[in-house]
Formats: C-alpha cells, sequence, structure tokens
C-alpha cells in the first residue's frame, strides 16, 4: 500500500516574519520558489547562505530541511527540522516533517512520536492521522492504524486513500467482508482510480473461486483419514513441520500463501480439538526422520522469520 499511496505531505513555509535586512527577504523567497521548481540542491544553497547572515530562523531551516528531504538525505535533513524545533518549538509542520523523515529512515517509532506532537497541535488536519496509520500498520498494530484511519475519515468522508488503506489493514484482520465495503466506497468516490478496482476484482475473483469449489476438495475434513494415509504412503513422511495453529481459516491461508511464496510445500491441516474448536494447522513437508524436519525449522527460521516452527507427527496434533 505505501509505495502505491504514501504521499509525503511535507510542510513548507512561505515568508511568516519580519526580516532584517532586504537581502534576506530575497534569499528566503529565492529558496521558497526553489523548492517550488523542484531545484532541491539550489534551495539549499540559497537558505544555507541565508543562515550564514542569520542562523536564528527556524523556518529557514525547516525549508532547508524539506529541501534535503526531496534529496532523501534523511539525516540532514531531520537536523535542519530539529534545529527548527529547538527555536520554535510550537513551529506548524515541523513535527510532521519530522515524521515523514523517520518514516523514510524506517524508525517507526520516532515517526509516531512526532505525528502524535504535530495532532495534538492541529487535531483537525485529517492527513497527519492517515500518515500515523501507516506507521502503526508498518509495527504491525493494525488496531491502531485503523483507530487513526477512522479519524481520518471523520475529518474528510471522502479520502480515497484512507478508505482502500482501511480496506488494507481489515484484509490483514481478516474481515474481507468489511474490506470489500471499504474498497466499494473508494471505488464510488474515484471510479477512475486503479487501486480500489484492482482490490475489488481480486475479492470477488477469490468469492467466485471458493463459491465454485467444494470445501472438503480444499480442507478434507470428511476425507481426512484417507487423505492423511495416502500422503503417508506416498511420502513415506512421519513427521511434518508446524507452522501455525489458527482458528480464524483467513489467517491460516495467509500463512500457507507466504510460505508457498517462499518456495515451501504448505499445506493446511483441519483437526478438531478440545470443545468441538476447529483448528486450521499449516504444515510444511512430510519427513521420514525428525532430524529431517528439524532441518526445515531451521530453514524457516532464517528464510521466512518464523520463530514457532516446531517438528509434529504427520496429520495429528
Amino acid at each position: 500500500m505505501k509505495r502505491i499511496i504514501f504521499l509525503i505531505a511535507l510542510s513548507i513555509c512561505l515568508c511568516t516574519f519580519v526580516f532584517a535586512q532586504s537581502s534576506q527577504k530575497e534569499l528566503f523567497e529565492k529558496g521558497v520558489e526553489s523548492l517550488r521548481l523542484e531545484k532541491y540542491q539550489e534551495a539549499v544553497d540559497v537558505l544555507t547562505k541565508f543562515i550564514e547572515i542569520d542562523p536564528e530562523y527556524a523556518d529557514v531551516y525547516k525549508n532547508r530541511g524539506v529541501a534535503y528531504m526531496k534529496q532523501k538525505n534523511y539525516d540532514l535533513a531531520i537536523k535542519d527540522f530539529e534545529k527548527a524545533k529547538k527555536i520554535l518549538p510550537q513551529l506548524s509542520g515541523v513535527h510532521s516533517n519530522l515524521g515523514v523523515a523517520w518514516y523514510c529512515k524506517k524508525e517507526y517509532e520516532k515517526a509516531i512520536e512526532n505525528y502524535s506532537i504535530e495532532i495534538d497541535l492541529a487535531p483537525e488536519d485529517y492527513f497527519l492521522y492517515f500518515n500515523r496509520a501507516l506507521c502503526y500498520a508498518e509495527l504491525g498494530e493494525n488496531q491502531k492504524g485503523l483507530k487513526d484511519l477512522v479519524q481520518s475519515l471523520e475529518l474528510k468522508p471522502d479520502f480515497y486513500l484512507a478508505i482502500c488503506f482501511k480496506g488494507d489493514l481489515l484484509i490483514k484482520e481478516g474481515e474481507e467482508v468489511q474490506a470489500k465495503k471499504a474498497y466499494e466506497k473508494a471505488f464510488i468516490i474515484e471510479p477512475e482510480q486503479i487501486y480500489a478496482k484492482e482490490k475489488l476484482e481480486r475479492l470477488n475473483h477469490k468469492e467466485k473461486k471458493f463459491a465454485g469449489a467444494k470445501k472438503p476438495d480444499l480442507f478434507p475434513k470428511h476425507k481426512f483419514k484417507q487423505a492423511s494415509q495416502k500422503k503417508t504412503a506416498l511420502g513415506k513422511g512421519k513427521f511434518s513441520v508446524q507452522v501455525g495453529a489458527f482458528q480464524n481459516e483467513n489467517y491460516a491461508l495467509k500463512m500457507k500463501d507466504k510460505l508457498i511464496r517462499n518456495g515451501y510445500d504448505a499445506r493446511i491441516l483441519i483437526l478438531s480439538g478440545a470443545k468441538g474448536k476447529t483448528w486450521y494447522l499449516v504444515r510444511v513437508g512430510l519427513f521420514s526422520k525428525a532430524d529431517d524436519a528439524r532441518q526445515t525449522v531451521l530453514s524457516l527460521k532464517e528464510k521466512v522469520e518464523i520463530k514457532d516452527a516446531i517438528v509434529r507427527p504427520v496429520d495429528t496434533f
């Protein structure tokens, strides 16, 4: 999602203060104009000259920080934004700019910290909640991200990007019905945009695929014993590697897809546990020796970063 719709909403400063010299005014205006024309190195050079004349204007550091950001010089940008914040702590937009810079450096906790400060200063800015939601999603805190998206959409109900991103997070949480509603709403708002349209097409295709298939063929509950005997006879397997045990079928499907994408022969084993609860167990491989299965455990931990993989008897808990 972030590669498609993440907008770096950087804030620049216009002429909001009185200059001591006319030359300062000219340099500042030239620096802002260079930013608008996307001449970022020129903006850096001009604003640096201003700082050499007078190093105590927060707006100048903020604008030079934006120019550095556009050049992907994130460390220099952060240094300038922090300087601007030190000179004028309540300067509008400086914390959100820091949020963008830390996001680009994949320091999501620091990005969230700065977005939160900016939200306190400007609680009606719908885009701040959207950007903070992106950071929460990077940390896997999808519920916090959804909460921010709800706030963003309360402020701007037709915010296409937020509606699409809400759909993405709902899918991650296994709420595909609600996700589909979100994409449908986004499609109505912006029918020419491709993102929501493609997501709807995928969900509709998935629904048709599952509707046209017999569930026992996908997840053989009733034919389980026969199927497991066949697998064991073919593979002479006594052991398999379990990488997840879920009560939510969607979570199991996601794990299976992830493993297949990484080259593992994954399958889902459905068993009834205590109190009649249904479990979806994601398993990999068929092994005649436990030591062979343990090698796959090590491989999964290294390549796919799955920490909880364990060796289990084939087709049983």
